[in-house]
Order: C-alpha cells, then structure tokens, then sequence
C-alpha cells in the first residue's frame, strides 16, 4: 500500500489547514510520538523537518511537538536552539498570510 505521506500531501495539508484557519475553522492536532495536544503553531526550515523526520518515508510523523522534535534531532546529531520571534504573518486579517 502506497503512503500518502508525500512532501506534496504534506504542502497540501498546510494549504487546506490554513484555508480552514482563513474561514474560522480550528483544526487541532496531537504530536504523532507523545499524544499531546498542539495548542500553539510553530514552523521549521522544511529541510530540518525533513532531515529531522525523514519526510515522505512511511510512517514519518505530520505533526511533533516541541520536545518530540528536539528530542528526535538530537538523537540525529542535529542541535536546536529555539528563539521566539513574533511573525506578522499570522496576524489576524493580514493578507501577508504564507
């Protein structure tokens, strides 16, 4: 059985997330190795996702939490650092919305 765990699914699944977001809609999400719930949106360069998660392989994970994704980069040799930062992107009513 072919996975639908492609990178153009996963670039579909954003799009129609943040359309859903665009019309009012919440879509909550659970991080894919410990359960809990994804309150809050972060983002990663989509090569550290990729390198991270081994993307487009079957069974690599949609969504991970904070500590799930440094925990898995760190097994991998790869060392983050987090730093907040405000991205006027999603604000709301901003057509700058990626």
């Amino acid at each position: 059985m072919k996975t639908m765990r492609t990178l153009p699914f996963i670039a579909a699944k954003k799009a129609l997330k943040r359309l859903l977001s665009r019309l009012g809609f919440s879509v909550t999400e659970f991080c894919h190795d410990c359960g809990t719930e994804q309150p809050i949106v972060w983002t990663a360069d989509d090569a550290l996702w990729s390198e991270t998660t081994e993307a487009g392989t079957p069974g690599a994970p949609l969504v991970l939490c904070e500590k799930c994704f440094d925990r898995r980069a760190f097994h991998k040799g790869i060392f983050i650092r987090w730093i907040p930062a405000v991205d006027h992107r999603f604000e709301p009513g901003s057509r700058k919305y990626c």
